[in-house]
Order: C-alpha cells, then structure tokens, then sequence
C-alpha cells in the first residue's frame, strides 16, 4: 500500500520484479527499508509514465529518501519531538531537519504549529528563495466539527473560500491536515495553468475529499464494542488521539492497547 498508481496498489510481483532488478544496487549503498521503498516508487512511477506523483517524507527532509524529487510544492504539517537520535534532541533541530525538504524556487506550505518552529522553516524558506504559504496567515480553517463519520470545516485562504467541507478522516487536526494539502494543490494545479476558482473545481474538490481513505489515523474496524485503531507514536499524535476521543466519546470508559519504541517519551504520552 505504499505505492500505489491510479488508487491501486503495485502487485507483489511487479514489487519483486523492481527489487530484483536493483537489488545488487541497493544492497552496495546498504539502503535502508523506506530509502529501498521509495527508490522502487521512483522506477515504479517512472515506467508507468505518471503525470503528478506524491512523496511523503519518511523521516525529517534534509536526508530523508524523498529529497532527491524535484518537487513542483513542498509542505510541512506541523512539527514534534520524534526520532531524536536522526533528527536531533530538541524540537528546533527537528524543525531545521524538517526544512530541509525545501527546494529552490519551490513554494513551501506551512500547517498549524509553534510561531518559533514556523520561522525556521521561514528562514531556511528564504535562503532557498522559497515563498512561504502559512496557516493562519495565507489560510485557515474554522468550525471544525467531527462526528464517528469523519470531519466538517470551513476553508478559507487569500483568494479561495470552501465553507462546510467534508473529509472522512476523524479529528480535529484533520481538518489542519487538510487545509495544508488544499493550499499544496492549489499551488500545484496554478503551475500547471489550470484555473481552480470555479464551481467545477469546487465540486470535484469536495467529492474528492470524501474519498480519502488513510487506515490507521482513527479507523473504527468494528462497533458494539467500539475498536479503533491509530497510528500515534510521539506526544503530540497521542495529544490529537486522546483530545478527539474524549470528543467523540465523553464519559465512556477506553482501554489502550499500546506498542511503542523506546526512544519515545513514554511517561509523558501516558499522561496524555
């Protein structure tokens, strides 16, 4: 499922065939899992021909498997302690790693964080000649509801308003999420000359935002009793996690099944 073409999946041959035929390669330059996953992504998308491709960086940006793409927009969520021994002791050197994505000449979209985290990725943004698009500034999101069915919000930006769109994705920073891919394909689709102000756009934009299938953030597998199963693993997924169960489920008692590296702050993602 981590590549996939035109919504499906590459087979398990075609997976094989691609390693085998680079496998002396990778194994000279001893390439990790994800920098063997992504580097058969590239083959993969190149030999179907692709038109638009999408990366997400698998740890910081400066010497993440992604960085060689040549990215048409660039955009960073939001910034958290993780993976300190690659990326550093302290949230600012998370975030200096995390800028490292950035590509020159390339527009870069900033998500919902710390003003202090957002201006070192503002000024590695300029080095690179990078104009930077912000939340909260150049976008935002207001009257975020959710419900066991997804999440509700309002978009607004400097020149595109979308009151009340739908994602089936459950939380509140989903809707941050969201804002920042809505503001990544805006840049895109302008460089491209197409025209996104239009009823059209609008309307392939909010039935496309009902599609989203992302398993493992939040995903109710069964009912009668209520499992769900979620992918955080630092403090801040598990702040997200905890902050939209008690909204979704106030006064109801949850038990967690918890598997976690040691690298993380354990005593302070329990206490959340």
């Amino acid at each position: 499922e981590r590549i996939r073409v035109n919504g499906n999946n590459i087979s398990l041959e075609t997976l094989i065939e691609i390693y085998q035929k680079w496998e002396l390669v990778l194994e000279k330059h001893e390439a990790s899992f994800f920098e063997i996953t992504t580097a058969m992504a590239f083959y993969h998308f190149l030999t179907n021909q692709i038109d638009t491709a999408i990366f997400e960086v698998g740890l910081g940006g400066r010497l993440d498997g992604t960085n060689p793409f040549e990215s048409t927009v660039t955009a960073i969520t939001s910034i958290s302690y993780d993976h300190p021994k690659s990326l550093g002791d302290s949230v600012e050197k998370i975030a200096y790693e995390k800028a490292g994505i950035i590509k020159e000449n390339t527009p870069i979209v900033i998500g919902k964080m710390d003003v202090k985290y957002a201006e070192i990725i503002k000024n590695v943004a300029k080095k690179k000649n990078a104009q930077v698009y912000q939340f909260g500034k150049n976008f935002k999101v207001e009257n975020i509801s959710i419900t066991e069915k997804g999440t509700t919000f309002d978009y607004l930006s400097d020149d595109l308003n979308l009151p009340q769109i739908t994602i089936n994705l459950i939380g509140k920073h989903q809707a941050y999420n969201a804002s920042v891919a809505i503001t990544a394909f805006k840049l895109f689709v302008r460089n491209l000359g197409i025209k996104d102000c239009n009823l059209e756009f609008e309307t392939k934009f909010r039935t496309a935002l009902k599609k989203v299938n992302w398993m493992g953030r939040m995903q109710i597998i069964a009912t009668k009793p209520t499992v769900i199963l979620d992918g955080a693993h630092n403090e801040e997924g598990i702040k997200a996690l905890t902050s939209n169960l008690k909204k979704l489920f106030p006064n109801k008692k949850i038990y967690f099944v918890l598997a976690i590296l040691r690298d993380k702050k354990l005593d302070t993602i329990i206490k959340n």
